[in-house]
């Protein structure tokens, strides 16, 4: 017998049946795309960003990303993260919490797979809590559940993408006062040194400051063809479709922290080690995403005086040290030049601190907090300030790193690149206690040296 015709064929019912099938899931591919790409106000979805909202981007990257979106390289850019050649001595613990998801000692299976939900970390209201997923990470790693988040029914920490963040402080504003012009009182686009600083202006500036996602993501960069049934949605010849570059790669080998850490180092990765021994360029340029809207000028010991105050709060003073040390001032400044730390080491993720895995904030149980007021804006919260330790940074006293106030000063209980920072403290030299020192690190939990 002779086949029918395309049109007979088409007309059977379980021809027609795939054919509705096919249309249903074309249809459901453009719906997805579409929320992924265009302004959910007022749906124009412009190419360069100018009609995109935060929640064009949350329809894909929000609550449903673990079955939307699925990967293990967030944000280490690395399929399978394993310890670094020459760091073998510089672990106690599991290394990574993303090791491996296939070996339950070494790995997250339980943790969190796929990417970040964009929608709870930028959310002001978002429970600061230890979720299930987080609970199950520490089951992964430690066999034992740690409580670590602020437990505060508010997010404590964010960039300002959905609403304006927790940071209100004159040092921040100035960060920000030239790529952004803002008046932090000493005139637009000027810094104020501490003897002119304006506490209460820079407060009402930054209560007002909000960026959109193509601040640091080139939207421009979305895919023509495909859909997120089908693949990703964006093209991808950039990494995280980032404006700049910003290196993540904190579990990288052949990493250099300084010379001889790890061993066979010739020098740090921060500094050129000639007279008179200024910063590597090269280095500094791994960050210029950062410096987009964070004048460099508070992180690089060759554009500022680490002494100056207007640029952190995040300060060295020496108590007891006859000498001035690498570490007196500008601890940004030093982490970076004399540590060869990267931002992701202790900002791991910089969206949230909401989805934080390996950090213990106060704590973790809600105490061991700073004042809500101490971050320049009383908003019923105390802000994190962004910290949130890369798997690299171990705890000591504690499974995970911590960082908390002790009523006196910021504390870091942790080893980084085999110093124990367990005698530090840090905070601004004008306020707080005169106590707040910072330390050369050691090898032995609890002390320096």
């Amino acid at each position: 017998m002779m086949e029918g015709t395309g049109s007979e064929r088409v007309g059977r019912p379980e021809a027609r049946g795939r054919l509705i099938l096919l249309l249903v899931v074309w249809i459901l591919g453009t719906i997805l795309l579409t929320q992924c790409t265009t302004n959910s106000s007022d749906g124009s979805g412009s190419s360069d960003g100018s009609g995109l909202s935060a929640e064009s981007c949350n329809g894909c990257h929000g609550d449903d990303y673990r079955t939307a979106i699925t990967g293990m390289h967030y944000p280490d850019d690395l399929a399978t993260l394993t310890v670094p050649l020459n760091y073998a001595s510089y672990t106690s613990i599991t290394f990574s919490p993303r090791t491996d998801r296939g070996i339950l000692v070494n790995g997250d299976l339980n943790a969190l797979p796929g990417y970040s939900n964009k929608r709870s970390e930028f959310d002001p209201t978002s429970h600061d809590i230890d979720t299930p997923a987080l609970i199950n990470a520490d089951q992964a790693r430690f066999r034992v559940y740690v409580s670590s988040h602020t437990q505060q029914i508010k997010n404590p920490s964010y960039h300002p993408v959905s609403a304006p963040g927790r940071n209100g402080s004159w040092q921040l504003c100035n960060q920000l006062a030239e790529p952004y012009q803002l008046d932090c009182g000493c005139g637009v686009g000027a810094t104020c040194p501490l003897e002119n600083a304006h506490p209460a202006t820079a407060s009402q500036v930054l209560s007002q400051i909000t960026i959109p996602c193509w601040g640091c993501h080139e939207p421009r960069n979305f895919s023509t063809q495909g859909s997120p049934a089908g693949g990703y949605p964006h093209r991808m010849d950039q990494a995280r479709l980032l404006i700049g570059p910003y290196d993540t790669g904190a579990l990288m080998p052949a990493r250099c922290f300084e010379e001889g850490d790890p061993p066979g180092c010739i020098k740090g990765d921060g500094y050129d080690p000639n007279p008179p021994y200024g910063s590597d360029d090269g280095f500094f340029g791994k960050f210029v995403l950062c410096f987009q809207c964070h004048d460099r000028r508070a992180f690089d010991p060759d554009m500022a005086d680490v002494n100056d105050h207007r640029w952190t709060r995040f300060f060295g003073v020496r108590v007891t040290l006859a000498q001035p040390t690498k570490a007196d001032g500008n601890l940004h400044m030093y982490h970076l030049r004399w540590g060869g730390a990267l931002c992701s080491e202790c900002h791991y993720n910089l969206h949230s601190n909401v989805e934080a895995i390996n950090t213990i904030y106060g704590d973790g149980h809600g105490g061991l907090l700073a004042d809500d007021s101490e971050d320049g804006l009383a908003d019923g919260v105390r802000g994190t300030h962004l910290i949130d330790f890369s798997p690299t940074v171990e705890g000591t006293s504690e499974y995970k790193p911590m960082w908390f106030y002790d009523g006196q000063a910021f504390r870091c209980y942790l080893r980084c690149h085999n110093e124990v920072m367990d005698s530090c403290a840090y905070l601004h030299p004008t306020t707080g206690s005169p106590n707040a020192r910072n330390c050369a690190g050691g090898q032995i939990p609890g002390r320096a040296g």
